[in-house]
């Protein structure tokens, strides 16, 4: 075999399971209504009166998981509008947030965004929006969607993998090439 087939071989490899690691962009998002909610961001239900800072959220009941959802990361974008407000989102725009409290029945979302998070993604005068949750261990502050690819391209690579085919272990470089 060529070396350069086995690198296409291997490449190829790569890519396949780089696209079904959790939070991967290939895998499918919740969707549904954020809403949000003004300082203080405390007491809250997670963690009483502990300031947990401006990037966090409530959950519905479909979250919420009896409190398992407590300390869950969500990456958080704005897909449109759900009212009359003209272009509410910012577009390419995520937030990451931390679930500290329980939206309680009657809320209008899947998640209770922080107005901080909220205004990170969306004009806070749409009042509800539509989102993409993806729960990952990213990052707080928020992100363009350029930016959250270039990451997650620079954190995730196979750094060693092993062909039976071939017979030895392949080691791939931390950064992907510039042309993928």
């Amino acid at each position: 075999m060529s070396g350069r087939y086995e690198m296409s071989v291997l490449l190829m490899i790569c890519i396949v399971l780089f696209s079904c690691l959790p939070g991967s962009p290939v895998l499918a998002a919740l969707q549904g209504n954020a809403v949000f909610f003004n300082p203080p961001y405390f007491p809250s239900a997670c963690n009483g009166n502990k300031n947990d800072g401006i990037w966090v959220a409530g959950v519905s009941d479909r979250l919420w998981n009896n409190g398992r959802a407590c300390g869950r990361r969500y990456k958080v974008r704005c897909i449109r509008g759900t009212n009359e407000a003209p272009h509410p989102c910012k577009n390419g725009k995520t937030v990451t947030v931390t679930v500290v409290d329980y939206c309680q029945s009657g809320c209008q979302g899947i998640i209770n965004l922080s107005r901080d998070a909220f205004s990170a993604i969306a004009d806070p005068d749409a009042g509800i929006i539509r989102v993409e949750l993806d729960q990952t261990n990213g990052l707080h502050q928020p992100e363009s969607n350029k930016e959250a690819i270039d990451r997650r391209i620079t954190e995730r690579s196979c750094t060693a993998l092993l062909l039976p085919e071939i017979g030895e272990l392949a080691e791939f470089p931390r950064k992907l090439p510039s042309h993928l």
